[in-house]
């Protein structure tokens, strides 16, 4: 597994296993006290399973949606966070397995991210109404933890019991989730990405870069999307495909 090859690394370059490594440089900065992982050997197990309460994984999950920083300390780049949640792009040239075909498979494109899955265009398998920017991490049991900046809301959920995953479950929650914001705020902010140029592109000048970027209002309608560069407005596009 890619997770065990990564935790082996880690161990190698820091003389520390994986667990070891995550507490001494996130956890006891965050205040995880309850995580423990799988093992083999002296070894961890990072694909197996890790028990974890659900207020240590809520503040697992905070410091992902705050890009990082936890009490005005940078503990993961901003930057890594974005690498984490956008489509990894060697995909595109990779298959996997006889079925799956990542450039034309639409699932993949909609819900794979680097260490995280997506919800890019609002699959029905998240549930209609959780914003596009959403993303989570999920395992057995339906235990999952979902990060959604553009709410600046978590949600964790954690159970014990002897189910598998249940898309019922998942998608059940998140809906239900999503429909006490909405009777409580009135409204559910528009959510909105840009999907051109991809993240960290690079381009040599002098060159005219267009912007694409996709919108939705779950319980409203999109009516136009402007583009930014800081404050400066680079312009506004009333129907979608949104560009600039």
């Amino acid at each position: 597994m890619p997770v065990d090859t990564l935790s082996l690394v880690t161990e190698y370059v820091t003389g520390q296993t994986l667990g070891f490594f995550f507490q001494q440089q996130i956890g006891s900065v965050i205040g995880v006290t309850t995580l423990q992982w799988a093992a083999f050997g002296t070894h961890t197990y990072a694909s197996a399973y890790s028990k974890i309460t659900g207020r240590d994984m809520a503040r697992v999950a905070y410091l992902l949606l705050n890009r990082g920083t936890w009490n005005s300390t940078s503990i993961v780049s901003g930057e890594r966070i974005d690498s984490m949640t956008g489509w990894p792009s060697f995909l595109a040239n990779t298959t996997y397995g006889p079925q799956v075909k990542f450039p034309t498979d639409p699932e993949s494109q909609e819900r794979y991210g680097w260490l995280v899955w997506a919800n890019r265009t609002q699959s029905p398998y998240v549930g209609a109404a959780v914003p596009a920017d959403a993303y989570y991490c999920a395992g057995f049991r339906t235990n999952f933890a979902m990060v959604i900046p553009s709410l600046n809301l978590i949600i964790v959920r954690l159970q014990n019991g002897p189910s598998p995953w249940s898309d019922a479950v998942f998608t059940g929650m998140t809906e239900k989730v999503m429909t006490a914001i909405a009777s409580v705020s009135g409204n559910v902010p528009p959510s909105a990405e840009i999907t051109s140029p991809a993240n960290d592109a690079s381009f040599i000048a002098p060159v005219s870069i267009a912007i694409s970027a996709t919108a939705s209002d779950s319980d409203g309608s999109v009516s136009q999307v402007a583009f930014y560069a800081g404050t400066t407005l680079l312009g506004i596009d009333t129907s979608a495909p949104y560009t600039t």
